[in-house]
């Protein structure tokens, strides 16, 4: 079992809450008469809520579940701070974008999918220096967190943590001044090995009721920690991806191959495309 001193148990910011306009992510998990319930995945402890009103410009909304489903990370915008455990959020402000809407999802995610690399990328070089993870985080990440939001500066943790070399030296002088020349050439060396995007398009189709193909979804997500996201593509078609740095081809090909060998129980039809 991994030692515990390479498994993050702090936030994933030092700040207990978002600012307003801070763009967040989130899980709605009830719908309630007046708004939706929701939790904020990278903040601890924060619950949020949205009145329908801040979810789509539609007059009429027939099916609630189906215009803002739940338990399926969304991107969320702060509109207000309700108290320190509370907050506001409002999707409204995404719909009416120039741009296309899977463009402007992916460009959305990206500071959150980066978030895992970047978790990853620290765990990896923490093992390899033998430091404390979640040592190395607060004394770093954090303050490069703060820095960030002074400068009000749009950019990713993870892009900040590799673009901004002064920076992120500093900070380790400040920290780890007889480790920091090993840190940077351990770090320097992650950022050569690229990562990439590895994704597997699976046709899955069932006769009998679509629950069926939720449900081998839904398995599958809580099953496959290195999955960054299922998304629905086209027909009966879905788009299974994940980071080169937590997987490779042989996990894609792992979970095609369980959900071929598993589907008279799911009761569904599948095939790679």
């Amino acid at each position: 079992m991994e030692s515990n001193i390479y498994n993050m148990t702090i936030p994933m910011y030092e700040n207990k809450l978002p600012e307003i306009y801070e763009n967040v992510l989130v899980t709605f998990i009830e719908h309630k008469d007046t708004h939706i319930e929701a939790k904020l995945l990278e903040y601890d402890n924060i619950n949020a809520m949205m009145v329908y009103g801040d979810a789509t410009r539609r007059k009429r909304v027939y099916d609630w579940k189906r215009e803002v489903p739940l338990n399926k990370p969304t991107i969320a915008q702060v509109e207000q701070i309700i108290d320190n455990n509370y907050v506001q959020v409002s999707t409204l402000c995404f719909i009416d974008k120039k741009k296309d809407p899977k463009e402007l999802a992916l460009e959305l995610m990206k500071p959150f999918n980066d978030n895992k690399i970047l978790v990853n990328n620290i765990k990896k070089l923490c093992r390899t220096i033998e430091i404390d993870f979640n040592d190395f985080w607060k004394n770093i990440i954090y303050k490069i967190d703060k820095q960030r939001r002074e400068d009000d500066n749009n950019e990713s943790l993870f892009d900040i943590f590799n673009n901004n070399t002064e920076l992120v030296k500093n900070i380790l002088n400040e920290n780890y001044p007889t480790l920091t020349e090993k840190i940077i050439t351990e770090l320097e060396k992650q950022i050569n090995n690229k990562v990439f995007k590895i994704q597997s398009k699976i046709n899955i189709i069932t006769k009998k009721d679509i629950n069926n193909t939720i449900k081998v979804i839904d398995f599958l997500k809580s099953q496959n920690s290195w999955l960054d996201s299922i998304k629905y593509d086209s027909g009966s078609n879905y788009i299974f991806e994940s980071s080169s740095e937590v997987s490779n081809e042989n996990n894609h090909n792992e979970l095609f191959n369980f959900l071929k060998n598993n589907s008279i129980k799911y009761d569904v039809e599948v095939r790679r495309i």
